[in-house]
């Protein structure tokens, strides 16, 4: 009897003890994954709202940006105004309607920021590089150095086929200044 009493005792101890610890690393198992998810989804909501604001940012900057290469007069005190006022452009250049650079005219006296600007963008503006650009990005054309009209927000255009009425290309390059 004393055996069996003994291993009912051990039963009656271990088999609750056993019970609860099965329980326990369930319940901390379980915890442990809806603390998972919680995380999940609070770095997702988070991830959404960062999305929204840097949406919200390009679609500012595009705006900006809309507006600063919109402008009607192309003298030179206007554009150099723009380019001093506006932090986000670098640079300005326009294209007459024939393809050729109107500003910075290389044959006008230039500042410093105009020389080096002409200096890097040199093979830009030699031959039909630039245009080319422009018409296929006018069409529609997905190329990578001529993005759809939709994700071009630093180019404001007149249609690039010949024609009398014309208006002069302008386009920005925008970075950060240092």
């Amino acid at each position: 009897m004393k055996r069996r009493s003994l291993i009912l005792m051990v039963l009656i101890v271990l088999l609750p003890v056993g019970l609860l610890t099965w329980l326990g690393s369930r319940i901390a198992r379980d915890e442990q994954l809806m603390t998972q998810r919680r995380f999940q989804s609070l770095m997702e909501q988070r991830l959404r709202d960062i999305n929204r604001d840097i949406k919200s940012h390009f679609a500012d900057t595009e705006r900006r940006m809309r507006q600063v290469t919109s402008i009607d007069q192309f003298d030179l005190a206007s554009l150099r105004e723009v380019i001093r006022t506006e932090p986000q452009v670098t640079q300005l250049f326009v294209l007459s309607p024939d393809g050729g650079l109107m500003y910075p005219n290389p044959t006008d006296s230039l500042n410093e920021t105009e020389v080096s600007f002409l200096q890097r963008a040199s093979q830009m503006f030699s031959g039909q590089d630039l245009r080319n650009a422009v018409a296929l990005a006018e069409a529609g054309v997905q190329q990578d150095f001529a993005p759809s009209i939709a994700n071009k927000p630093a180019i404001d255009a007149s249609p690039v086929d010949s024609g009398a009425s014309q208006e002069p290309l302008l386009a920005a390059r925008s970075g950060s200044r240092t």
